[in-house]
């Protein structure tokens, strides 16, 4: 007769081995959902712990953009407000000017005023056209942050390795504070459910 299915316990990380299980022997019957290795989580546990740290600053940094935008926007109504009256001042100066009723100077002097004004209109507009993009950079980020902490919290759960049905030992090759390479062996079971037997006729 043979076991109807075997399982083998392959290492999906790699990392020295903290513990081995006392019924992890030859020969002995394994309870279901018994931890057979454990792996030193450390390094994943730090990577994890990284990438929430990185994931939180990103956020920030979300919310930072945010109030930016809405930083500029009143300081864009500000010198919205700015250049209607410079412009009604240059305009008002003008006419005079052209009366000569006032100076070269004054008339200069409204001029450069107004060109102020529209030129750091112009620049609040050119940061304000920028933050979409950055939105869009720190979205992209965010997601990739995301994928990639989703995947070191898989590796974490695979420096446990449990067994997933009752089943005998028939082969180990792991001790404990031994170094395991990812997709390393460490030991074969055998199913107790039920077993075939190859009957020639």
């Amino acid at each position: 007769s043979r076991a109807s299915s075997e399982w083998t316990a392959i290492a999906q990380v790699s990392g020295r081995a903290m513990s081995v299980s006392d019924r992890f022997e030859l020969g002995e019957i394994v309870a279901a959902g018994t931890v057979l290795v454990q792996i030193d989580p450390t390094d994943y546990e730090l990577a994890v712990d990284r990438l929430e740290a990185e994931s939180s600053t990103r956020k920030l940094e979300a919310d930072e953009l945010e109030q930016r935008q809405a930083n500029l926007d009143r300081i864009a109504d500000l010198q919205s407000e700015q250049l209607r009256l410079a412009d009604e001042e240059f305009r008002r100066l003008r006419s005079l000017w052209e009366e000569k009723a006032t100076s070269d100077s004054a008339m200069d002097a409204a001029q450069s005023a107004l060109l102020g004004y529209q030129s750091a209109a112009q620049e609040t507009r050119n940061q304000l056209d920028l933050i979409p993009v950055e939105k869009r950079l720190l979205e992209a980020s965010l997601r990739v942050l995301d994928v990639q902490l989703a995947q070191a919290r898989r590796e974490l759960e695979k420096c446990t390795i449990e067994l997933p049905f009752a089943a005998r030992c028939a082969a180990r090759t792991v001790e404990v504070d031994q170094f395991i390479s990812v997709g390393e062996r460490l030991g074969t079971f055998l199913a107790m459910d039920k077993a075939e037997v190859v009957a020639m006729v």
